[in-house]
């Protein structure tokens, strides 16, 4: 039986969470993601311990299936996640895609094909850009691709260098991908901007999907620690 005076410090303890004067953090695991795109990023997490998932409300940006998070219980509010407590390897932390005909097209400077959402990068942590598409070229070389912080104006972070045509205005499928790390030992806020120039000799170039069977894409997908990958950028 419990005494009268630890009843009462139990009541007290159990106000200060029914009113919000204290918050509890909890660890759990995301089991239902919505896509980065989404204007409120809302997800299902089960807590540690707990099989039933319950909504939360994400303050780090997109998050990732199976990936683990710290969620702090704000009455009457509710759920919010407010931090990583490690990453998957392998999860998806952004994807772009696209059916059109034409995504970009330029002459000569450069042209914008995919830009990321905002990635919180873990520290010290290494994550695969890849991506996939068509290319046509009037004459010349062929284009060359690259990946910039933010906008093509951006900070370089990788250069693929010039993909050669074979024959002039066919579509050819293109494709690539790269490693780039954060080094940092705090979390570090990126966007990364797939790009590309015109053909040598301003030669006209476009990047391509066609239709819903020749999918456009771009995926950034956490791969583990920067240690584990020495051929990765240090980009951040």
């Amino acid at each position: 039986m419990i005494d009268p005076t630890t009843a009462a410090v139990q009541e007290v303890i159990r106000s200060t969470y029914r009113f919000g004067f204290t918050w509890q953090l909890r660890a759990g695991t995301v089991r239902k993601s919505m896509r980065a795109a989404d204007p409120t990023p809302v997800v299902l997490v089960s807590f540690d311990g707990d099989d039933v998932a319950v909504t939360v409300t994400s303050l780090v940006g997109p998050l990732a299936l199976g990936a683990r998070v710290a969620v702090a219980f704000v009455p009457p509010s509710g759920n919010y996640v407010v931090g990583f407590i490690t990453g998957v390897p392998g999860q998806y932390v952004d994807h772009q895609s696209s059916t059109a005909a034409t995504i970009a097209s330029n002459t000569g400077a450069a042209a914008a094909i995919f830009t990321t959402n905002p990635i919180f990068m873990l520290p010290h942590s290494v994550y695969e850009v890849s991506w996939r598409g068509r290319q046509s070229c009037a004459g010349g070389l062929g284009p060359s691709y690259f990946l910039n912080k933010d906008s093509t104006a951006g900070a370089l972070i990788y250069d693929w260098g010039v993909y050669h045509i074979s024959l002039v205005n066919f579509d050819l499928p293109v494709f690539g991908h790269c490693y780039v790390a954060n080094t940092k030992d705090t979390f570090t806020k990126a966007t990364m901007c797939l790009n590309f120039n015109g053909g040598t000799g301003g030669q006209p170039v476009s990047f391509k999907a066609g239709n819903a069977n020749k999918v456009a894409w771009m995926n950034v997908r956490y791969r583990g620690p920067f240690e584990d990958f020495p051929e990765a950028v240090q980009a951040y």
